[in-house]
């Protein structure tokens, strides 16, 4: 263990993709939507609608009117709802599912360290999240942007969390999927990153602290 992690008294996580498996519980969400307001007599048309919704979600990184706009223009279908991100935030969590190995992370490094969720995003829908699949325990403390003011890369949402856990930022460690978001806005703040880089992509940095699965975290801290 070099110098650098025994520093380390805690640890911040991104929750969408890092702890949550998004991409499950967004595509049931999305099929939830459809099959509330709309009939498909081919299955394959529905899947088809479905993919195209997934693929307009963008990882939640767009406007969900983005996705209402597109369902009109390519399906015409005119789902009878007055905001999909208020529908959003009122249905998502249901379906929410933790990656592989998650709780046993957790369980294992809570045992170790304080634990932070530092996340985008609507601050009641992101709880439900957690609360859905029972994750409260593992976390000290909950930050969204909601709460901060600004989202990440912004350093606000890095700052609260740091100020709640009563730490240092040379005391933590960020853990994140998104490397325009989580990472950039850690190595900005000063913060040591873990780039969860679960897609296996290219980078030209090689310096940067990467796993590819959130249980290879245990083999660095």
């Amino acid at each position: 263990m070099n110098a650098v992690i025994c520093m380390i008294k805690g640890l911040l996580f991104d929750f969408d993709d890092t702890i949550g498996n998004r991409v499950q519980y967004s595509y049931q969400a999305y099929a939830y939507l459809l099959d509330s307001y709309c009939s498909f007599d081919d299955p394959y048309e529905r899947e088809a609608v479905l993919q195209d919704c997934m693929l307009w979600d963008m990882k939640g990184n767009f406007s969900k009117e983005f996705v209402l706009e597109n369902l009109r223009k390519k399906y015409h279908l005119s789902l009878p709802i007055q905001s999909l991100w208020s529908w959003w935030v009122e249905n998502q969590y249901r379906f929410t599912c933790p990656l592989d190995d998650a709780k046993m992370v957790l369980e294992t490094l809570h045992a170790k360290y304080q634990l932070a969720l530092v996340t985008n995003g609507n601050d009641q829908a992101q709880r439900n999240k957690v609360a859905q699949i029972g994750f409260e325990k593992y976390f000290d403390v909950i930050v969204t942007s909601e709460q901060a003011g600004k989202k990440k890369p912004a350093p606000n949402v890095y700052a609260l969390a740091l100020e709640k856990l009563h730490l240092k930022k040379e005391e933590v460690i960020f853990v994140g999927d998104t490397f325009s978001t989580d990472i950039i806005g850690a190595h900005r703040f000063g913060m040591d990153a873990i780039w969860l880089n679960s897609q296996s992509m290219p980078c030209s940095l090689t310096d940067i602290k990467m796993i590819h699965a959130l249980r290879d975290l245990l083999e660095i801290v």
